[in-house]
């Protein structure tokens, strides 16, 4: 079942021992899983995080570029903006590289 910002459980309390200060290996000794699993829960946990934020319905006073982009759309650009992979992204949002590719474009005609 989903709690606040759409994360479950799991999520929210790997993101709770991330923000105290544990690494991802104290993480999973924890919860008796692998340091992997942990990467993965915090990523679908930020991911969601993310869209959670996007869809808030906060009004920004700037009116900035990324107003007119999709929670999706977002997220993929900041991740490409931290360096990350089409390939990381997209093993991230279970989709292909291809389309990743797409959006990150989509979102750069929409920003301006």
């Amino acid at each position: 079942m989903l709690g606040n910002a759409g994360m479950s459980a799991l999520e929210r309390r790997v993101i709770a021992f991330r923000e105290a200060g544990l690494d991802e290996a104290a993480i999973a000794v924890k919860f008796r899983r692998s340091p992997r699993f942990i990467r993965q829960v915090l990523s679908i946990g930020e991911l969601r995080k993310n869209l959670e934020e996007g869809r808030s319905g906060v009004e920004r006073a700037d009116n900035s570029p990324a107003d007119k982009m999709s929670p999706r759309q977002r997220v993929v650009v900041k991740w490409r903006e931290r360096g990350a992979s089409y390939a990381e992204i997209a093993s991230r949002l279970r989709r292909s590289p291809l389309y990743v590719r797409r959006i990150e474009r989509l979102a750069r005609l929409r920003s301006g």
